[in-house]
């Protein structure tokens, strides 16, 4: 079953592609000309994003692995291990800020530390008293 959802998705993406490459303009004015209708440009920058979207509910796919999402893993209070990440924009016993593709993820504390970090993930212990999402 998962073959044949990555193998279709495979195919979707193949499909996806020229309009991908073209950019989203070019995406936003092709999906509007098929379906009769003008588009908007603050509509276009999101054009490729929502179909991504709807090809991860489509196949069943997890969003943060189609879309490159921040995926967070919080145990209790103490640790948090974020997947994703694209670097630590500030490090202190306090506070720890990552950038994401999605914005930005802040973890404040007491005690903060990095047990693990990775080009794919970064694991934040000690007492977590706040996460904050932004962007």
């Amino acid at each position: 079953m998962l073959a044949g959802a990555v193998s279709a998705v495979g195919r979707a993406r193949a499909r996806l592609a020229p309009v991908v490459r073209a950019g989203p303009a070019d995406a936003a004015d092709s999906l509007a000309g098929k379906a009769g209708g003008a588009v908007h440009a603050d509509d276009r920058d999101g054009m490729t994003g929502r179909m991504e979207e709807r090809l991860a509910d489509v196949f069943e796919i997890p969003k943060n692995v189609l879309l490159d999402m921040p995926r967070l893993v919080l145990v209790g209070n103490v640790q948090l291990v974020v997947e994703n990440h694209q670097g630590i924009l500030e490090y202190r016993q306090q506070i720890v800020r990552l950038a994401t593709s999605r914005g930005e993820i802040a973890v404040e504390g007491k005690g903060l530390s990095i047990a693990r970090i990775t080009r794919a993930e970064v694991a934040i212990e000690g007492h977590i008293q706040r996460i904050s999402l932004s962007g």
